[in-house]
């Protein structure tokens, strides 16, 4: 894993390290250490957005001492609306991606066209997948993974997920319940949520404002956003249901080494 935040370096557990200079969201210019193993089938850039100051930061400075979860990937970065040091990494202290965000509210399922019962989160995640695509973090790396904090993530099982997608354009839907809701189809939880390169790039060129101008998105799930937004650019889902365990949609047991 590796990354950096606005004015700071960020570290991680892999192998070679190559400089690069960042400028963060805040406008500071920071180091950063980008590292690859050249050796693996597929690089994995993974993040997670984290509220400071509560339980979402102590499981991330836990994972990082720990060097699990998004630390374990070829390269990650913390999101968040403060500039938090996590802890030591390899190559220096880990701090969060400065990223300044609204307080969001909890959605009414069915209220106003509200989608979910949970944190209506898209901006925030808007804002988030803007600053990583202006950072070019992800374009040396084939699949991006967003992990909710508090999710149990093993990175070395998603490769063997991701493998046979590499150099497609496509991302994995995760659930099977409410198929024929919209958007139609296998749905994308998210808990974990997984793109190819080839599909984050769509989003690059103004496919993004595309999303957020002509998507109804302001009642949405950051998840339900995603997928639609992948539908609209043309992205292919192809359905995972082994990828999570989840009991809002399909439970596993902890010892499900699938997942």
């Amino acid at each position: 894993a590796t990354a950096l935040v606005a004015g700071a370096v960020i570290a991680t557990a892999a192998v070679r390290p190559r400089a690069t200079t960042l400028v963060g969201a805040g406008g500071e210019e920071g180091q950063e250490v980008v590292l690859v193993d050249e050796k693996k089938a597929v690089s994995l850039f993974c993040f997670s957005v984290m509220k400071p100051g509560g339980s979402e930061q102590e499981l991330i400075e836990f994972q990082l001492k720990k060097r699990a979860s998004i630390f374990a990937c070829d390269d990650f970065a913390v999101i968040c609306s403060k500039k938090v040091n996590l802890g030591p990494g390899d190559y220096g202290d880990v701090h969060t991606w400065y990223n300044p965000t609204p307080t969001v509210q909890l959605g009414q399922l069915g209220a106003n066209g509200v989608t979910t019962n949970s944190f209506l989160n898209t901006q925030i995640f808007v804002i988030a997948w803007k600053t990583l695509l202006a950072s070019k973090e992800m374009e040396d790396h084939d699949f991006i993974a967003k992990a909710d904090p508090d999710a149990v993530f093993f990175p070395d099982r998603l490769v063997g997920h991701v493998q046979q997608y590499k150099g497609q354009k496509v991302y994995l839907p995760n659930c099977n319940l409410y198929l024929d809701a919209p958007p139609a189809g296998p749905k994308l939880y998210g808990a974990l949520e997984v793109f190819s390169k080839q599909a984050i790039d769509l989003l690059l060129n103004g496919g993004f404002d595309r999303c957020t101008n002509q998507l109804n998105w302001h009642g949405w799930g950051e998840d339900y956003f995603m997928q639609s937004c992948m539908m609209m650019l043309g992205a292919q889902g192809m359905a995972d249901y082994n990828l999570v365990g989840d009991h809002r949609c399909i439970p596993a047991n902890c010892d499900d080494y699938r997942r």
